[in-house]
């Protein structure tokens, strides 16, 4: 059975009085993201995610951004994944990041690859009524009940 073992950042920001939360073009699948990684063989799923943010983002681990120390939700079930046919082994962690600092902030403005999107968003799979959430994104989001539609 294949396996799918996956940490994705939740990363947020306040606009008024809701949360933002930051998605990533991804154009050879025609879709946004939000930050995620697979799993290497040795890492657990916190340094995938704190490998990733500072890969995708272009920040640096010790100054722009903190990984909570627990993951916010782990999901693990067997299912059939949206453009799939086989059912595969899911195993997902869900890890709030916060950005600090005026740089890490600024460069995450400054990549045009980056949105800041709502929760409506989110929970519909599509970002400002224009391109696709990931599909298997969209449905982790929905089968974790991760992101709240008041947030």
């Amino acid at each position: 059975m294949r396996q799918l073992f996956v940490s994705i950042a939740l990363i947020s920001r306040i606009e008024g009085d809701r949360n933002r939360w930051l998605v990533r073009w991804r154009s050879p699948d025609g879709c946004y993201d939000l930050v995620r990684g697979f799993r290497l063989e040795q890492e657990s799923f916190r340094e995938t995610i704190d490998r990733e943010v500072g890969w995708q983002l272009g920040l640096s681990r010790q100054r722009d951004y903190l990984v909570s120390n627990m993951a916010q939700l782990n999901l693990e079930f067997v299912d059939v994944l949206p453009g799939e046919t086989d059912p595969q082994h899911v195993a997902a962690s869900f890890y709030p990041v916060h950005l600090y600092g005026r740089e890490a902030h600024s460069r995450v403005e400054q990549d045009r690859g980056n949105r800041w999107v709502t929760a409506d968003e989110l929970l519909q799979g599509r970002v400002q009524g224009e391109a696709p959430l990931s599909p298997v994104t969209h449905h982790l989001i929905h089968r974790g009940d991760i992101i709240a539609a008041w947030h």
